[in-house]
């Protein structure tokens, strides 16, 4: 429980900036970077559990994720532009939060 209160991009967390939050899924949200993005447009499809990594996402979770990234692609695809998607992890003690 303390570890959820402590996570940036756990949504119950007091951390949790959810003014960013751009879309819900059931399992997966889209968000806007807190700081730092890397480009105009940069955004975060980020699992509502703690995950290590894309590959322990169940099938609803990477559907969703699907989902989220054939938007994207439309969106750019509209603007003449190409997405780039990549996978990082924030490490919270022995648990991580796939973003």
């Amino acid at each position: 429980q303390r570890l959820k209160q402590e996570c940036w991009f756990c949504l119950d967390s007091i951390r949790a900036d959810k003014r960013l939050v751009a879309a819900m899924g059931n399992k997966v949200y889209l968000a806007l970077p807190a700081k730092g993005a890397l480009a105009e447009g940069h955004c975060l499809i980020v699992s509502m559990e703690h995950r290590s990594s894309v590959r322990d996402f169940d099938q609803e979770e990477m559907q969703e994720v699907r989902n989220f990234k054939k938007s994207l692609i439309r969106m750019y695809d509209a603007k003449g532009k190409y997405p780039v998607f990549m996978e990082s992890v924030l490490r919270l003690g022995k648990h991580r939060h796939t973003y």
